[in-house]
């Protein structure tokens, strides 16, 4: 979508806890050499709790990588620099969300050197969101209640 100030930007409306794929969007990059970068993501966000998870090529069976998202009041700012290995080549990165919550995305920043972006203040960082292995999927024909789970809320379950 059109950006206010200038540009364009990525409105993410939200992801699923137990299926953040589906929610999913990706990036080709390119790559002269087998390299380690750092990526920061230029992100607004007006909810507490966010994410945004990250596989590329070389993260294997490691899973995804938290990207450090936080409350940003609405404002623009960038998360904290997280290491990235990228082959020679073509690399894929893909971008996944849990969280319901809506986040706007400006830009995706790779450094060579690691960035020195000054950290959040500490009640706007993101609570530790649980792998999806931790989620009891049930039918959709069935609730957790008829299942006897109740320790899970609802709309989770």
């Amino acid at each position: 979508m059109w950006s206010f100030e200038e540009g364009q930007q990525l409105l993410h409306e939200g992801g699923d806890y137990a299926h953040p794929e589906t929610s999913s969007f990706g990036y080709s990059i390119e790559a002269e050499e087998a390299t380690t970068m750092y990526l920061t993501v230029n992100v607004s966000t007006w909810h507490m709790n966010t994410d945004l998870l990250l596989e590329t090529n070389t993260t294997g069976d490691s899973g995804p990588v938290n990207v450090p998202v936080y409350f940003t009041v609405g404002f623009w700012n960038q998360t904290q620099p997280i290491a990235v290995s990228l082959l020679k080549g073509t690399n894929v990165f893909k971008f996944s969300r849990s969280t319901p919550a809506g986040v706007a995305i400006k830009e995706f920043l790779l450094y060579t050197n690691k960035p020195v972006v000054p950290p959040p203040n500490k009640n706007h960082t993101t609570k530790p969101v649980p792998p999806p292995e931790d989620y009891i999927e049930v039918p959709a024909s069935t609730t957790c209640i008829k299942q006897g789970i109740t320790e899970v809320a609802e709309p989770f379950c």
